[in-house]
């Protein structure tokens, strides 16, 4: 079977395969012979037709740590506070602060979804969280902000 003349092809065609038109669609499918192995080449490229809205939430946490009396104790606090965000939010985590003070921390946290209510949601579970862990810490302050992209 030829190319139709209806279906522009998409990439090169090797030695031994066709082009032939999908079930229902007028987008062209590739079809290989057997055992042969599949390559970047093999699938039709082309503009995508639909972008969904990515939405960005960034979360900064201002926090207090009772009873860190050197750097190292507040070291073991927020290293023990972004690895438990990490693993149970799947968020990424990070200590924002430059010139560490041993009894202050600034956490930031970033989530990203195509749905801002989500985004939201999780933010305000991981405030939720923070504060019900039982850490030597309090949360001072947070600055939510959600942006879509």
């Amino acid at each position: 079977m030829g190319t139709p003349q209806s279906v522009r092809p998409f990439g090169e065609l090797r030695a031994g395969s066709e082009l032939v038109e999908g079930r229902g669609s007028t987008e062209p499918v590739l079809s290989l012979p057997k055992g042969s192995p599949r390559t970047n080449l093999d699938f039709p490229r082309g503009p995508a037709t639909y972008t969904a809205p990515v939405h960005v939430g960034t979360l900064e946490l201002v926090l207090r740590i009772h009873g860190a009396d050197s750097l190292k104790d507040r070291r073991r606090v927020v290293r023990a506070l972004t690895a438990r965000l990490r693993n149970k939010f799947n968020a990424a985590v990070a200590d924002l602060e430059q010139d560490p003070a041993p009894h202050s921390a600034r956490v930031g946290v970033a989530c990203v979804a195509n749905d801002g209510r989500y985004v939201d949601g999780q933010l305000t579970a991981i405030v939720n969280f923070v504060e019900a862990l039982h850490l030597p810490l309090e949360v001072v302050s947070d600055a939510r902000e959600i942006v879509r992209l």
